[in-house]
């Protein structure tokens, strides 16, 4: 199903998937999961206790597991297709002008 969904994507379609632990992807798709994530220009990393998650945003993010796994609260982790992961503050939705609206 995603698989599908990602081949037909033209130009200018953002599709942003959320997905709190790598583990249920790898098992609704074990071959091609992998393949999924390659897909993707940038990638938000907004924590999880899972270990194989962790891992898997390590690997990619070039950054240490120990760091991934024990980011804290208010840290997320940004990671662009070519480039490094980022460590950088999550935003505070309340903070927007807009928030009240």
């Amino acid at each position: 199903m995603c698989l599908s969904f990602i081949t037909k994507c033209k130009k200018y379609i953002c599709c942003i998937p959320i997905l709190h632990d790598i583990t249920h992807i790898q098992t609704i798709s074990p071959k091609a999961w992998g393949y999924i994530f390659v897909q993707f220009d940038t990638i938000l990393f907004m924590g999880s206790t899972s270990l194989a998650t962790t891992e898997y945003i390590s690997e990619i993010a070039h950054i240490e597991k120990a760091i991934v796994q024990t980011l804290s609260r208010p840290k997320c982790i940004v990671i662009k297709r070519t480039q490094k992961g980022i460590i950088d503050d999550k935003y505070e939705l309340e903070r927007h002008p807009k928030w009240e609206q």
